[in-house]
């Protein structure tokens, strides 16, 4: 978790002289959450992303039922004009392996959809994730319908921040270097004006928290100078 913030920073003083920095990151241990590292760069007026390809190899490809890639997360954080930065932060497989873990431990049963066996058939024991190692798969995201959207940016996150990081894409044997991480931030004043960029962030987040039965977590007060004729109090 050191090395992973000290990347991005890296990444945010090469970006302050040339517009893009990335620094890659191999021999890596459990870095923590992901999210915690793009908001480093946002804060500085910058976009900040983060490609992990790294945890354990549980999930399947779309249309087959082998383990093949690690969940391969992504987190993205840009600057707004009031409030803390927008932030995504999630991992390509429908579940986290820790959801799982954690459902083992108070021994409940899975949702349907988190996990299959060699036949495609759902598998709701999670003890199944640990014993079962060789004729189970975490799904994608996207599931059993959608799943090829989910698979697909995880396997090209495999390719960026395995084949970038040194660290080695997924493959049958052990990587050369554990996780790999790309850290990358982008200087927004470089292409646009950052307070023009940081009021474009706040019209999309009150155009979306404008919809009709937005939930309550969303809800927050914006100042008037950004309010127009359709939207109030959201």
């Amino acid at each position: 978790m050191v090395i992973a913030q000290k990347a991005m920073e890296m990444a945010i003083e090469k970006a302050k002289t040339h517009t893009f920095g990335g620094v890659g990151l191999h021999r890596c241990g459990h870095a923590g959450r992901m999210g915690t590292y793009p908001p480093l760069a946002a804060n500085e007026g910058m976009i900040g992303l983060v490609f992990l390809n790294g945890g354990g190899r549980f999930m399947h490809p779309f249309g087959g039922t082998s383990r093949r890639l690690p969940p391969n997360p992504i987190a993205i954080a840009v600057p707004r004009k009031n409030g803390e930065p927008l932030m995504l932060d999630m991992t390509l497989s429908v579940v986290a392996g820790g959801k799982i873990l954690v459902k083992r431990a108070r021994d409940e049963e899975m949702p349907e959809g988190w996990m299959i066996d060699s036949e495609g058939k759902t598998v709701t024991d999670p003890n199944a994730f640990i014993d079962r190692h060789d004729d189970t798969a975490v799904m994608p995201v996207g599931g059993f319908q959608f799943g090829h959207k989910g698979f697909g940016l995880g396997f090209m996150i495999d390719a960026i921040a395995g084949g970038l990081s040194w660290a080695g894409c997924s493959r049958q044997e052990p990587t050369r270097g554990a996780s790999g991480i790309v850290m990358l931030a982008i200087k927004i004043q470089d292409f646009i004006d950052l307070d023009v960029y940081q009021e474009e962030t706040e019209y999309l987040t009150e155009w979306i928290k404008s919809s009709e039965n937005c939930p309550v977590w969303m809800k927050c007060s914006l100042p008037a100078s950004l309010r127009n004729g359709t939207v109030n109090n959201v």
